[in-house]
């Protein structure tokens, strides 16, 4: 009886996707850029303090990949920029007190959502909708869309799409056997 509990809330929550999302689930981010498809299998989770890391692993030549990317209490507090770089095996990248990785920062949520209108990386976003837990943005001058979760305490850009820079992204849960398989790997 409680694996089939347990099984239908797997079911439930993975049709739910990124709406039930939360720090440390699994999500998998489907990047395309200039014509090539990555895809990212990643961690959120908090740390001490505020801040927040990402992990991320990929398969590249037969072999898995991985990093990280730390951000720190300021930036998830009060970030106002988001960084593309580009991940790199065996890095692990602490980030400027100003930027963020596939999250917005809980200031620029909050303006976002309160205000309707938010600077970011030095575009502003315009508020178009929210709807089924998400928050839906565009550009006001270059029209890149996002698509952020409606969770001021985790804020993840679940899309990003016509990037200027050509980097669009969606951003899926990944289902608890795959997470359990990720994790042990990692042991």
């Amino acid at each position: 009886m409680k694996k089939s509990i347990f099984l239908l809330l797997t079911i439930l929550f993975a049709a739910l996707g990124v709406g039930a999302q939360e720090w440390n689930d699994s999500i998998r981010i489907t990047y395309k850029l200039h014509g090539q498809t990555r895809r990212f299998n990643t961690v959120f989770r908090r740390l001490a303090g505020g801040g927040a890391e990402m992990s991320w692993e990929i398969e590249r030549n037969l072999k898995m990949w991985r990093g990280t990317y730390t951000m720190t209490p300021h930036a998830v507090k009060e970030g106002t920029a988001m960084s593309f770089i580009m991940p790199e095996d065996g890095k692990h990248v602490t980030l400027p007190d100003n930027e963020t990785f596939a999250i917005l920062s809980q200031k620029a949520y909050n303006i976002l959502r309160d205000s309707g209108r938010m600077e970011w990386g030095g575009a502003t976003f315009r508020l178009d909708s929210i709807a089924n837990e998400r928050l839906y943005a565009t550009d006001t001058i270059e029209g890149a869309r996002i698509t952020v979760l409606d969770n001021q305490g985790f804020p993840l850009v679940t899309s990003m799409q016509d990037n200027p820079l050509e980097i669009n992204w969606t951003a899926t849960l990944i289902s608890r056997a795959t997470h359990q398989r990720i994790k042990s790997r990692r042991r």
